[in-house]
């Protein structure tokens, strides 16, 4: 009782510090303090410890050369600080399979949780990163250059970062599971080698959810973006995709579908 009284305490510092520092909503801010407690009290301390690393490392990425990536936001559908939302949609899987590991003490649903969030470590780091690069990445939908920032596009450093997200969640479960003497009949390195595929997967689904599925929308001054409305309100044109797939939507299908890859890769092997 007393690891799950800190880590309620912690979590309200983190949520508290992170209203203050902009990097979340007030509403952000409480979701957040919500799913990481009951993350806490249904997976313990191996899947807490997991959801904090993403959210601190996720953070201090968005922060980094935040100047140079201003102008990009006219692209994007929510950028700042986060919404509730969008706490839901980067954590809202791993909750459901820490909760399954609650209810069933099986240690497939566990590593379920660790892909989920590798996968949006991935897509964080993969989109936060990418956007620095110097060359156009290249659309899925018909392999061809674009500009930065597009929903959909991928480039050689966002896919490297991609793939460092995810081994860097990875990393922190191979550590936090044997600690605590979860993972007995798999190695550090398989254990290391299914999340991190997991996560580069559902990584990669994101892009190609992006490019086939999310409403991006044409501006009044001609630019694409995925945002249903101008800063004036005025609506903007359906370019390509479903209005009802946004952002939030992408990432969160796309970490469940990292998150059941995994599990069938378990039993797979």
């Amino acid at each position: 009782m007393k690891v799950i009284a800190v880590g309620i305490l912690l979590n309200a510092f983190i949520a508290l510090v992170s209203y203050w520092r902009r990097a979340l909503t007030f509403g952000g801010s409480v979701t957040a303090f919500l799913i990481a407690n009951l993350i806490l009290m249904t997976s313990g301390f191996p899947g807490w410890v997991l959801l904090i690393v993403f959210f601190i490392s996720s953070t201090l990425l968005t922060k980094y050369k935040y100047q140079d990536k201003r102008k990009f936001q006219s692209m994007f559908e929510k950028t700042g600080n986060r919404d509730a939302f969008q706490v839901l949609a980067n954590g809202g899987a791993a909750l459901i399979f820490s909760l399954c590991y609650y209810l069933f003490s099986k240690q497939q649903f566990i590593i379920a949780l660790a892909a989920s969030l590798a996968s949006c470590n991935a897509d964080t780091w993969a989109t936060e990163m990418g956007v620095l690069s110097k060359g156009e990445p290249v659309f899925l939908r018909n392999l061809k250059k674009v500009a930065r920032g597009t929903s959909g596009a991928i480039s050689l450093k966002g896919t490297l970062f991609s793939l460092l997200g995810a081994g860097f969640i990875a990393s922190f479960a191979v550590i936090t599971f044997k600690s605590v003497g979860l993972m007995e009949g798999l190695s550090n390195l398989g254990l290391f080698t299914i999340i991190t595929a997991g996560g580069l997967i559902g990584s990669f689904l994101d892009s190609i959810m992006g490019a086939f599925l999310q409403g991006v929308y044409l501006s009044p001054e001609g630019f694409e973006t995925e945002k249903r409305r101008g800063p004036d309100g005025t609506k903007n044109i359906l370019l390509r995709g479903f209005p009802f797939v946004n952002n939030d939507v992408v990432n969160f299908s796309s970490s469940l579908l990292a998150a059941l890859f995994t599990l069938a890769l378990m039993y797979l092997i």
